[in-house]
């Protein structure tokens, strides 16, 4: 729980407005980087059993909510080619490296 005069001292230094879009950050970012972790975490547990298509789906249904992450998409691509579905892949690797065509490492995965 907040301390009450922490709250106050907050409030009229950085004015209401600016403290609630502060609380709202601290409150907002834990939570999307727990929902990232824990869905790779869970996919790559998913992709070291070999469950590829349960894999692909969590990851599918993470992009679908997140389609500028990168990682997710570099993750399909894998998952994809480690279930022998090459041209899925292929088309997976070819959006992230137009997305991003500075990222070397993900270029020299693709290769």
């Amino acid at each position: 729980m907040v301390n009450n005069n922490f709250l106050k001292k907050c409030l009229i230094c950085m004015g209401a407005n600016s403290f609630l879009l502060l609380l709202l950050a601290v409150n907002f970012l834990p939570a999307t980087l727990s929902a990232q972790t824990d869905t790779f975490k869970t996919a790559n547990q998913l992709i070291a059993q070999k469950k590829y298509k349960k894999a692909y789906s969590l990851l599918n249904s993470y992009h679908t909510k997140h389609p500028k992450d990168l990682n997710s998409e570099w993750l399909m691509a894998q998952v994809k080619y480690y279930n022998s579905e090459y041209r899925q892949s292929y088309k997976l690797y070819e959006n992230a490296v137009k997305a991003n065509p500075q990222n070397e490492y993900l270029k020299l995965d693709y290769i």
